[in-house]
């Protein structure tokens, strides 16, 4: 998927990541069913399916892409704006918090 991102100083809207992990919610849900509790499976699955967000890489560094509201925007993946963003997709998708140690498997 070809996206054009503007990388910014600025962090992203809270709001906006919290709309973001709404939208994910039910693919997440359907691929924890399929995986169990395989959270980094689901989590990279759940985003290659949806044609809002992807994972990308840029001068070395991983980051999350997302369409924002004018321009796309980038997390990196080792920010805790990402890691809020996850951990609230989780929930919202498990109906329970995932613990620290799986979160840090998921994402490490």
């Amino acid at each position: 998927m070809a996206m054009k991102v503007r990388t910014t100083t600025s962090r992203p809207d809270e709001n906006h990541l919290n709309k973001l992990a709404t939208q994910l919610t039910p693919i997440c849900r359907n691929i924890l069913l399929k995986h169990g509790d395989d959270l980094s499976s689901a989590i990279y699955e759940s985003v290659d399916k949806a044609d809002f967000c992807m994972f990308a890489l840029y001068r070395g560094k991983s980051y999350f892409a997302f369409e924002g509201k004018t321009i796309n925007k980038m997390v990196p993946i080792d920010s805790p704006e990402f890691n809020g963003f996850i951990g609230k997709l989780i929930k919202s998708a498990q109906g329970k918090a995932p613990g620290s140690r799986a979160m840090n498997l998921a994402l490490g």
